[in-house]
């Protein structure tokens, strides 16, 4: 979406919705403006973005989270050198912002959602090597579930006019279809994708975002028949198998699923739970990334 005009996505981080669970208040005080400035600033997210980014108080007053965004967002395209007029939309692609939604929607009431949707055998074997997230089928199976759960949440939530719901496989093979859609449903003007416009990757999260600005591969849509084992496909369809047929995805194991037995389950969870002590380990390295990067102070406009 970073290339349709009047968007402009930030690069991850999580400190929206952080910042929108903070503030139970719409209106936001002088005090709130400067905790946000500087829970922002602090946060280890933004500082790996490396980029000296002050927060004025333009072109809006920041009195409520959806101005002070505002004016963060055209600080950041001033500073990628992106048009700021015409401006309508950013794009915050926080994976959590599903769990985030009633805050999100209390301080942005007009705040448009896609929800992507995928075959949750393929997103296990997306995340099962990634140094966050679940690291076995098992725990993969919960997680999506969950996920699952709080998309029908979000469905309940946000009017029909806000929410697009998109399906990942519909996207590969059909991806100027779906360009197209997500023009009416933000009301953008039909112009050309602009595939030149940059895009910053943090350095640590480069290497799982590879994909980026790459052609759609429709082979990842099968790709995780080959990427889990035979066990870790059954295990996964043993605990949500029900999910994937209401979503329409066939499944590969046998009708009968049986789930794994106690000692497997004791097994697969001490690993993943050796795996998560491994990632907290590299999650507190990367909270030290961008220390001591000298950065222009955050002020206000005269």
């Amino acid at each position: 979406m970073n290339g349709l005009p009047g968007c402009v996505a930030l690069p991850e981080g999580r400190f929206l919705a952080e910042l929108a669970h903070r503030f139970a208040r719409t209106r936001l005080s002088e005090a709130d403006v400067r905790a946000a400035r500087s829970h922002i600033a602090g946060h280890w997210q933004f500082r790996a973005w490396q980029m000296p980014l002050p927060m004025e108080d333009r072109p809006f007053e920041p009195t409520t989270l959806h101005g002070f965004m505002g004016n963060f967002v055209h600080a950041f395209a001033r500073a990628q050198g992106l048009p700021e007029t015409g401006l309508r939309y950013f794009v915050d692609q926080f994976p959590d912002n599903i769990l985030y939604a009633p805050d999100l929607l209390r301080h942005f009431p007009a705040a448009r959602f896609v929800h992507l949707i995928r075959d949750g055998r393929a997103t296990a074997a997306s995340v099962k090597p990634l140094d966050w997230g679940p690291n076995t089928a098992l725990r993969a199976a919960l997680w999506w579930k969950r996920y699952l759960a709080a998309g029908e949440t979000l469905r309940r939530s946000v009017p029909p006019a806000g929410l697009y719901e998109l399906r990942y496989e519909r996207l590969v093979e059909d991806e100027a279809s779906v360009v197209a859609e997500l023009r009416r449903f933000l009301g953008l003007a039909d112009h050309p994708l602009d595939t030149g416009r940059p895009f910053i990757l943090p350095g640590y999260t480069r290497s799982q975002h590879v994909l980026v600005r790459k052609p759609a591969d429709e082979s990842r849509i099968t790709a995780w028949r080959t990427r889990l084992s035979a066990r870790e496909i059954r295990t996964f369809e043993s605990i949500a198998g029900d999910d994937l047929l209401r979503l329409g995805y066939e499944l590969v194991g046998p009708v009968e699923r049986r789930p794994p037995g106690l000692v497997e389950q004791a097994a697969l969870l001490a690993y993943d739970a050796l795996k998560k002590q491994w990632n907290r380990i590299v999650y507190r390295r990367r909270r030290n990334i961008g220390r001591g990067v000298p950065r222009r102070p955050a002020r206000s406009a005269p």
